[in-house]
Formats: C-alpha cells, structure tokens, sequence
C-alpha cells in the first residue's frame, strides 16, 4: 500500500468516526458531557490493561482501539477537527524529539538505550522546554 493511500484510508476513518458521531447525536446516543467521555477513556484504558495482563493479544488491540475510539469522540465532543488534531500532535511530537536528540549529543550520548527511566523522563522534559523556547523564536 502506498503512503497516498494509506493516508487517505486514515483520513477516511477519521471521517467515519466524525460521521458516527454526528448520527450518534442525532439519534440521542450521544455524550451529555466531557466527565463521561474521559470516564469512558479510563475504563478503556483498564480493560486494555486486563486483556494485556491475561496475554490476550487480539483482545488487546480491540481495547486500544476503543481507547483510539473514544478520544476522537472527545476531539469531536470538544469542536476539533480529528486529522488537524492528530497533524499537530504528530508535529509536536516531532519538534521534541528533535529536542531530544539535540540535548542528548550535546551531552555527549549517542542515544538513550540502557538509561534509567529518571533519565529519559528528565531529558523529555527538558525537551519540551527546548521545543517550547525555540518555536517562541520563530514566532
């Protein structure tokens, strides 16, 4: 499959949930406020946590699909165009990680492999910071 069409069947999945949504609402089956879709979220996020602690890999995936599911409902409860979302997220992510790499050979590393978890969240947190000082320069 090429990229073109990978990202259009992405895109149109994206549509498909923006589209169940809207039918949802219509019909009443809808979400009365953003308290119960983040409770949906976090009863997604234990039930994947079950499937994955049982070694059920199918039922895994399903769970981190309702995961996926229930933030793009949050995305279109709250107003936001989903792929915008994800394009900025993907962006974001991206400049801090180029933050990341850029602290880390400056430190002297080649990468991050064998490091205690209290290092890769400290750098990761200076990362943000770099990110967020360098995109205030371009602005």
């Amino acid at each position: 499959m090429s990229l073109t069409s990978t990202l259009s069947a992405s895109t149109d999945m994206l549509s498909k949930i923006v589209e169940f949504e809207k039918v949802n609402e219509r019909f009443g089956f809808y979400w009365q406020n953003i308290d119960e879709i983040l409770a949906q979220i976090h009863s997604e996020c234990d039930e994947t946590k079950e499937a994955w602690l049982k070694g059920d890999k199918r039922h895994t995936q399903e769970e981190v699909g309702d995961i996926i599911h229930a933030a793009l409902c949050l995305c279109v409860f709250l107003g936001f165009d989903p792929l915008e979302t994800l394009q900025a997220n993907v962006q974001k992510f991206q400049t801090r990680y180029t933050a990341l790499t850029d602290l880390v050979k400056k430190d002297g590393l080649a990468d991050l492999n064998n490091q205690p978890r209290e290092v890769l969240l400290d750098y990761w947190e200076k990362a943000k910071t770099l990110a967020y000082q360098r995109a205030a320069l371009v602005d």
